[in-house]
């Protein structure tokens, strides 16, 4: 799959313009690069919580980055008795990343 950066360097060298086909191919690209980037910083949002109870400890913020979710909103990160945060936490972090 052809990523923005190298669809660019290669009309660059090339020295051609761009067709519509390619720029498709790139919106592709893109849309992944916005999922992997709300993957991100769904664990990174919450290490900068001001209360520090609030914020998950450092083995808590990188196995829900390598996992692709959150639990939860509250440290530690997999309780199980906390869902109800979780799904509003949830619901705000996609509302604040469309706006992204």
């Amino acid at each position: 799959m052809m990523t923005l950066l190298t669809w660019k360097l290669g009309t660059l060298q090339k020295k051609t313009e761009n067709t519509l086909e390619e720029v498709r191919a790139c919106r592709i690209a893109d849309e992944q690069a916005q999922q992997q980037l709300q993957a991100f910083l769904a664990p990174a949002l919450l290490c900068t919580k001001d209360r520090r109870e609030a914020r998950p400890n450092m083995v808590d913020a990188i196995t829900a980055y390598v996992r692709g979710k959150m639990s939860s909103s509250k440290r530690p990160i997999f309780r199980k008795k906390e869902r109800d945060i979780e799904s509003s936490y949830y619901k705000n972090l996609k509302e604040l990343l469309e706006d992204f």
